[in-house]
């Protein structure tokens, strides 16, 4: 499941149904967290050991729908497990190149599926991880004249954990700008009769909504598609 950010700017909406999920996966049976965020292996140690998110933190973790999230699995007795690309990876030179793009999401499938790995064959983990990163689909397009294609961790993912995830892609109705979103309008009614936000099964998407394509296996649609501007981190 993903969430939409911008830099430090997010959809809070996105976090926010996230949360309201974590009781119905539990009843699933899920009970292992892996974030993107956690690239501080150390603070879900502590986390799990303390059984509450530090506060303090900086980025998204002390961002306080974050807190909120996280604390909310906590709670539940979920274990939080860290499976961003090292440290290294991130700083290494010329990390925008396409190249380093693809090895990034190529070491947090790794991550993924060393997590599965050490994990009995019956539990179930949920993935929480930031915009496209989800997409089970690489994508090619042109850049200052070269094609580059971009694989998505999404799309490595079953590969490196032996399974093929579920995944529910919230980002659709998200004003990220640039974006026209005017065909929302014919889902207005029905949303606010389902409390504003509602999702569709990619095999179950009207005609008109064909164009999300398979790229996950369901997709939140919603009226709460703000990207707040503020940093917003906790003291």
């Amino acid at each position: 499941m993903n969430e939409a950010h911008s830099g430090f700017a997010r959809c809070v909406r996105t976090r926010v149904l996230g949360r309201a999920l974590l009781p119905v996966a539990h009843a699933g049976g899920v009970r292992h967290l892996a974030m993107e965020a956690l690239w501080d292996r150390d603070v879900a140690s502590r986390a799990n050991a303390s059984r509450t998110l530090e506060r303090g933190l900086d980025g998204y973790l002390g961002q306080p729908e974050m807190i909120a999230f996280v604390d909310a699995a906590l709670a539940l007795g979920w274990t939080l497990h860290g499976y961003e690309a090292d440290v290294e990876v991130l700083r290494a030179p010329g990390q925008e190149s396409n190249e380093a793009v693809n090895r990034r999401e190529d070491a947090q499938a790794r991550n993924l599926g060393a997590i599965v790995d050490g994990l009995p064959v019956s539990a179930k983990v949920l993935g929480w991880c930031g915009n496209g990163h989800l997409s089970r689909h690489a994508m090619t397009a042109s850049m200052r004249g070269e094609t580059v294609t971009w694989t998505p961790m999404g799309s490595l993912v079953a590969g490196y954990c032996g399974v093929e995830p579920f995944s529910l892609d919230q980002t659709v109705t998200v004003d990220f700008g640039g974006r026209e979103l005017g065909w929302l309008r014919g889902y207005e009614e029905l949303l606010r009769g389902l409390g504003g936000s509602a999702g569709c099964l990619a095999g179950d998407q009207p005609e008109e909504l064909a164009w999300l394509g398979d790229g996950a296996d369901a997709y939140v649609l919603s009226l709460d598609n703000e990207l707040t501007q503020e940093r917003g981190e906790s003291t």
